[in-house]
Order: structure tokens, then C-alpha cells, then sequence
């Protein structure tokens, strides 16, 4: 190769080490800048991208977090997604938040006493199904918070 000017081998129009003319540069730029991946599919269905193909996403699939449910005093909450609940007691009095089933599995769920009075005035959800196999868990620490998972059947911590 001694004299040559050598360039990638491998994908391009060229199939031995040679010399770089003009129109090879050309062709491998046209051929790089056109090697993107392909476009989602235009049918009206939402579609996320996994290892290099388009998987449509039923509606009832997790598409990402909802906005925060913020409580301000006892409430029932019915998350559709993954997502937060902020608690602000403004009550003056211990809180009780009724919580619904997840609806998909390993939906999250992050609980918080954003008020910072849950020592004083405790936190309590009271669950459909459980949380651990408990109805009912209170957060009692001020500014304390919960990371829930649905596991198909009660949510875990």
C-alpha cells in the first residue's frame, strides 16, 4: 500500500484501499446523510421506538409521567400513569388519602408531604387494594415521602 491513499473499507461504493477521488467523497456523504432512521408510521396511532423498529402504544400503555395531584386535605386519588402526589396540609388535622389500583403494571407513584407537617399531623393512605399486603400506611415524618410500584395486585414499596 506503500504510495496510496487508503480510506474506509466497508459500506461504501469502493471495494479495495485506493485512492479518495471527489466523486467517492461525495457518494459516501450522500449515502451517510441518508441513513437515518426511518419515520414513524403516519396511521393516527401513537408509536415509540425500540431497538430500531416503531411499536404502536395502546392507550392503555404507560406513554410517560401525568401532571402532579396536588392534595391539600383528605381526597381520593385515581393515577392513570405514572406520576406524584404533593400533600399540603392545610386542615390542621391528620389527612387520609384514599388510594385507588394502579392500572398498568409497574405504574409509579411517588407520595410526598410537601407541606413538611406530617410529624404533627400524620399522612394516611387508605388503599383499594394494599400497600405490602397492609389497607393502610401512614407517612409520619415531616417532608416524608413514598415511592409506590403497582404490581398487578397491591402496590409495593
Amino acid at each position: 500500500m506503500a504510495g496510496k491513499q487508503g480510506f474506509y473499507y466497508g459500506g461504501y461504493p469502493w471495494r479495495e484501499w485506493g485512492i479518495l477521488t471527489a466523486k467517492d467523497l461525495n457518494d459516501a456523504i450522500s449515502v451517510s446523510s441518508n441513513a437515518g432512521p426511518p419515520e414513524a408510521p403516519m396511521d393516527g396511532q401513537v408509536y415509540a421506538r425500540y431497538n430500531g423498529v416503531w411499536i404502536p402504544i395502546a392507550a392503555t400503555q404507560n406513554v410517560g409521567r401525568a401532571d402532579p395531584i396536588i392534595v391539600n386535605s383528605t381526597a381520593s386519588v385515581s393515577p392513570t400513569q405514572d406520576g406524584s402526589v404533593y400533600v399540603y396540609n392545610t386542615t390542621g388535622a391528620e389527612i387520609h388519602i384514599g388510594l385507588a389500583d394502579g392500572v398498568i403494571l409497574d405504574q409509579i407513584l411517588y407520595v410526598k408531604d410537601a407541606g413538611g407537617n406530617a410529624g404533627t399531623y400524620p399522612l394516611t393512605l387508605d388503599c383499594a387494594s394494599s400497600i405490602d399486603g397492609n389497607a393502610t400506611y401512614q407517612i409520619v415524618y415531616n417532608y416524608g415521602s413514598l415511592n409506590l410500584r403497582w404490581l398487578g395486585n397491591m402496590w409495593g414499596t
